[in-house]
């Protein structure tokens, strides 16, 4: 009972924080600034290892529990999974490269960042989320699965397109890049799942799990600190680039809030597929995001996603989950027997 109070207790705490992402991010990233420009830029140009110690804590955690076997969601259910896909990875990052070019064309480095926000993966935490609104957990998970993988060649293709003449950066270096990003933490964390599972049994492992989201968040705020440390003085120096990258997000949230919701409809989907396919569009991975933008473009590309894919994404999705879905659910008329006898046989659906 003593070893599981604690726990009970930082997974309380982390859950707080996650819930109210704005406080903790927003007190961090003004720390940050403080501690920034008081410091000598001596000093801080030699804290760039204290990201990847971020980067490392932030993706390992959360890859512990990530199940690619999900991925015969892709078989079971091709159309749907087929749309998200065509949202997350052909119209997503044609948006946001319209938008960086139109409004952040004197800022190529966060524009980078900006970009790699709209081909990052689906957040492993929309599974959560999906539960919450009543959407088709099964398809978010197979959603979830393939994104990661397909980011793989999807990111460093669209970073050849949308940034290589402002910042060039060779594709086979993206790749390899993105690679190490994505593939070790996954490989560590279904190692550490599969020792856990075998060590504590799963009942005990599944205690545990809500854990991992905690870690992965104090890595973000982590993260977060030393970029906003590193890029201090450049930042209150230049804080006009903030309006931009706030506009830009805000845009591109919501353009992809109103996609998500509308194509799936207009494909006469239900409820619960709409809504999973919504959640996919719109919460990106800004852990992955923030990795690659630091990996590919370096620490000042890496402040653009922790602005615009972490306060600015959250809100929208609180929103979503807290008023829209719920209008929605109403507006359609699709209780939970009614959206079965149209699901059924799923397979119907899917011709």
């Amino acid at each position: 009972m003593g070893e599981k109070q604690p726990l009970a207790r930082f997974i309380k705490v982390t859950k707080w924080m996650v819930s109210h992402i704005i406080i903790p991010v927003s007190t961090v990233m003004v720390l940050g600034l403080a501690v920034g420009y008081f410091i000598p830029h001596s000093i801080a140009s030699k804290l760039e290892f204290t990201v990847i110690i971020g980067l490392f804590w932030m993706l390992y955690p959360m890859m512990i529990d990530l199940h690619m076997g999900e991925l015969k969601e892709v078989v079971k259910r091709p159309k749907k999974i087929g749309l998200s896909l065509l949202i997350n990875f052909i119209i997503s990052p044609l948006i946001i490269g319209a938008l960086v070019w139109s409004l952040m064309g004197n800022y190529p480095d966060l524009g980078a960042g900006m970009i790699l926000v709209g081909v990052s993966p689906c957040s492993a935490m929309n599974t959560a989320a999906s539960a919450f609104v009543g959407a088709n957990v099964e398809l978010t998970l197979g959603i979830i699965a393939i994104s990661y993988l397909l980011t793989i060649i999807a990111a460093p293709g669209w970073a050849t397109v949308l940034i290589h003449r402002s910042v060039p950066v060779p594709f086979l270096f993206m790749v390899r890049q993105i690679a190490l990003v994505i593939l070790i933490p996954m490989f560590l964390g279904w190692i550490t799942r599969v020792a856990l599972q075998k060590k504590m049994g799963e009942e005990k492992y599944l205690q545990i799990v809500p854990s991992f989201e905690g870690f992965s968040f104090l890595g973000v705020l982590f993260m977060i600190f030393f970029l906003f440390v590193i890029n201090g003085k450049g930042i209150i120096s230049h804080w006009e680039f903030l309006v931009n990258i706030v506009v830009v997000s805000i845009l591109f949230f919501a353009i992809m809030m109103v996609i998500g919701i509308y194509l799936p409809r207009a494909m006469k989907l239900n409820y619960r597929d709409t809504a999973s396919i919504t959640i996919t569009s719109v919460a990106k991975n800004e852990s992955i995001a923030m990795a690659l933008a630091f990996m590919l473009f370096g620490a000042k590309s890496a402040i653009g996603v922790a602005i615009g894919g972490v306060l600015i994404q959250v809100p929208f999705m609180v929103f979503y989950i807290q008023t829209i879905s719920k209008k929605l659910k109403k507006k359609w008329g699709e209780d939970e027997d009614k959206m079965n006898a149209q699901a059924s046989p799923d397979t119907a659906i899917e011709k």
